[in-house]
């Protein structure tokens, strides 16, 4: 079996380390024009600037690129609070196997 998606350089998995534990993490998918941050997660006893540290590597390596994130409204509140604007709902386009034939 071959983990592809693992390979992938657009792709990026951040885990944030603490006391020899992966403690907070997220996705990176890298684009022409942004970068998609997806699947945050910490743990309880991650240190309070888990998300801030993400924030940090993806500004030194993607300078020039604005980030992008949907969240529940539940999460949404964490990344205003680092400076994030809502832009709106989610929206998800379906193609089905019919229309690609045209």
């Amino acid at each position: 079996m071959t983990l592809r998606l693992l390979t992938q350089p657009a792709l990026r998995l951040l885990a944030g380390i603490h006391d020899g534990r992966i403690v907070a993490g997220c996705v990176l998918n890298l684009s022409a024009g942004v970068v998609g941050l997806s699947n945050l997660f910490h743990t309880p006893d991650a240190p309070e600037d888990w998300l801030s540290t993400c924030l940090a590597f993806v500004a030194r390596n993607c300078p020039d690129l604005p980030i992008v994130d949907y969240e529940t409204e539940d999460d949404a509140s964490l990344l205003l609070a680092h400076g994030f604007e809502r832009l709106g709902p989610l929206r998800i386009w379906l193609r089905s196997a019919d229309d690609a034939k045209t």
